[in-house]
């Protein structure tokens, strides 16, 4: 053979490795784009409402729509700063119907510390005796917290608005709570 021969043998090879180079590197967008996807499928409305740094319009079960910043992300809840009153509310996560202003760019939370959750806040709370106000089933009760079960709160009851008690201890349903907004809330920190 001549040099010419393999010059014109190294041509097909070099074509070739070529297709395989452009294969691979489609093979690698591939995976990359399916990786990506998996960890968007992934990611939960909390991940998202963590990174949020501005205000966040809530659209809620009841529907209310409220501009508030997010204080807190809790395991089941989220703990609000509303913009227009200034007030703190804790809203259940099954409460919120929708939501406007998220970031469109987020990290999965994966840190050491779980986070709390609404009873968790509301033990503080009642350690604290902030007064509150709770919604739940189409009711206003107004009081301090007195203790949190797993599944219920007592609440020292300054009135129940469709029963007209003058001042009685309450059980409260937490999965009936639609929102506990405190009325003397002495610190709202991340934690």
């Amino acid at each position: 053979m001549s040099g010419g021969e393999l010059r014109d043998l190294d041509r097909p090879w070099g074509d070739l490795a070529s297709e395989a180079l452009a294969d691979h590197e489609d093979d690698v967008m591939c995976a990359a784009r399916s990786i990506a996807a998996s960890l968007q499928a992934q990611t939960e409305l909390l991940d998202r409402l963590r990174a949020s740094r501005g205000p966040v319009v809530f659209h809620f079960a009841d529907g209310r729509d409220v501009s508030a910043r997010v204080a807190e992300a809790l395991k089941d809840a989220v703990l609000l700063t509303v913009m227009r009153s200034g007030s703190t509310e804790i809203v259940p996560l099954h409460q919120i119907a929708g939501l406007s202003g998220l970031p469109t760019r987020w990290k999965r939370h994966e840190g050491r510390i779980p986070p709390r959750s609404m009873a968790a806040v509301l033990r503080q709370w009642s350690g604290e005796q902030v007064r509150v106000k709770v919604a739940w089933a189409r009711r206003v009760s107004s009081g301090t917290i007195v203790r949190v079960a797993a599944d219920h709160l007592d609440l020292a009851a300054t009135g129940v608005a469709d029963r007209g008690a003058a001042r009685s201890e309450l059980a409260i349903s937490l999965a009936s709570i639609e929102r506990i907004q405190a009325d003397d809330c002495p610190r709202v920190a991340l934690f």
